[in-house]
């Protein structure tokens, strides 16, 4: 398994749409909302904490947090996060300006078949297959629990898919839950695999993803997983989704500064119930679209208030949960190229960490496996795109200009030979003079798909360990024998 590894590169470009200034507006606009108009919260034991921690407690709940608290909060949360393999390998870095990619963040019912181009429900065979196309590509490095598990109990289903994914992909798993139960096993059947509930505390290969409910409120189910993974050491992103218009102000810094004000009290509520516990910031401010009533997903504006949030996550020095590589579109068209495309490279050059969702179309409602090796194509060329240029003397190489002079050619000296291989070369995109009627680069992108879906095997998890995972889900019914997989 073989993956872009980014680093801390001196030599990047880099982004940063908000200025010094602007950052610390939008941190004390925050403050002023959590303190002034306070945050809804439902869960007992978070009021607990809060209200020992000396914040006020309203009427409904609603809890009004002083700035040293958020203070605090920001100091306990650590900067670094490092997240693991299925089989106990460090893999991921959150920390700095390292971007990693992955998909989709919840279950869907739209899946592009690759095989017909038609529309239709998923099933628990292609949550398998988007684990081990995951698994494959190198430019995504995690995937959420995409898909259903159609015929099966509700119950066993959000556990069977989970199953499904850590059998079939030895990368990083976002895991997401229908309520707290249902988290509660996921996390237990990651431990049988981890070794041990202590051995997936100290190499988490999941994640846990939440949302609170815009406008600043925080329901009882996101923060019982919010409160169960700070006690168990399992990173949780945990973001708002605010809407322009709609769910928050008509303006992009109101909802910038209302997004950041809900995760701050997230982490707050986090970072009280274990402190050092790892946090990933990050929030998908959007907007309304008046004209069709929908959270547009490839809005310019989105990406931007995104790339703001991203600015905020740098300041705080907490890793960001950022979002890219999706869009409106109902198919892979040009729009879709456009919007997928656009919004990976703002998020290389702001320097996201954890960016989510590459593969999405039709405002989120459809995953298409196609889309997805389409993007980890323009992901490659991104990456070489933010490689930078690096000048040291090596690399400036004055001593093969000075040899070869004026008038002279390149193509045969042995520095032509030892460095042409660094360029950036695809599979996918055309370049050679030699065809006249190259294959539509649609035609290339299902191929590829295709072929991949058919011939990529993934190493197995140990047979004592399917076992252990099987017996675990005969509390629910168990899985039929042709669904194992």
């Amino acid at each position: 398994m073989s993956i872009y590894q980014p680093t801390n590169n001196p030599w990047a470009p880099r982004l940063q749409v908000l200025t010094d200034e602007q950052i610390k507006q939008l941190h004390a606009a925050s403050l002023e909302i959590l303190e002034r108009v306070g945050v809804q919260v439902v869960a007992p034991e978070a009021l607990e904490l809060l209200h020992g921690a000396g914040a006020s407690v309203g009427h409904k709940n609603v809890v009004r947090i002083p700035p040293h608290l958020v203070e605090k909060a920001i100091e306990t949360a650590p900067s670094r996060i490092v997240l693991y393999t299925r089989d106990g390998e460090p893999f991921v870095f959150l920390e700095g300006r390292r971007c990693y990619y992955g998909t989709m963040a919840d279950c869907w019912d739209g899946y592009l078949d690759p095989g017909t181009g038609e529309r239709r429900p998923s099933t628990l065979e292609d949550t398998a297959a988007m684990a081990r196309l995951t698994d494959y590509l190198p430019n995504l490095v995690f995937l959420h629990e995409c898909g259903f598990a159609e015929g099966l109990d509700p119950q066993l289903a959000d556990r069977a898919v989970f199953r499904q994914i850590v059998m079939n992909t030895q990368k990083v798993i976002g895991v997401g839950a229908n309520d707290y139960g249902a988290l509660v096993d996921k996390l237990d059947m990651a431990a049988i695999v981890a070794g041990g509930e202590k051995a997936l505390r100290e190499k988490p290969f999941i994640f846990h993803l939440s949302e609170n409910i815009s406008p600043l409120v925080h329901p009882l189910h996101a923060l019982e997983g919010l409160l169960l993974c700070a006690e168990r050491g399992i990173p949780v992103a945990y973001w708002p989704i605010p809407g322009a218009g709609s769910t928050a102000p008509a303006s992009k810094a109101a909802v910038v500064a209302q997004a950041n004000a809900e995760t701050l009290s997230g982490l707050v509520i986090h970072q009280l119930k274990q402190p050092g516990s790892p946090y990933i910031y990050g929030g998908i401010p959007g907007m309304l679209d008046m004209k069709s009533m929908v959270i547009s997903y490839g809005a310019p504006e989105m990406f931007l208030m995104v790339a703001a949030m991203t600015d905020l996550s740098h300041y705080y020095e907490i890793p960001m949960w950022g979002t890219a590589g999706c869009t409106d579109a109902k198919r892979i068209d040009g729009q879709a190229v456009m919007e997928g495309g656009m919004s990976l490279m703002q998020a290389e050059l702001t320097g996201a960490n954890l960016v989510h969702d590459v593969g999405y179309l039709d405002h989120a409602t459809v995953i298409s496996p196609e889309y997805i090796v389409l993007l980890d194509a323009i992901l490659d060329w991104t990456h070489h795109f933010t490689a930078g240029v690096p000048v040291t003397r090596e690399t400036l190489a004055l001593d093969v200009i000075a040899k070869v002079g004026p008038g002279g050619a390149f193509l045969t000296e042995d520095h032509t030979f030892d460095n042409f291989r660094a360029f950036w070369y695809s599979q996918l995109f055309y370049r050679s003079q030699l065809q006249d009627n190259p294959p539509e680069l649609s035609q290339k992108v299902r191929e590829e798909t295709l072929n991949i879906l058919r011939t990529h095997q993934v190493p197995p998890l140990p047979d004592d360990i399917v076992r252990e995972l099987d017996r675990y889900l005969k509390k629910f019914g168990g899985l039929p024998a042709s669904k194992r997989g």
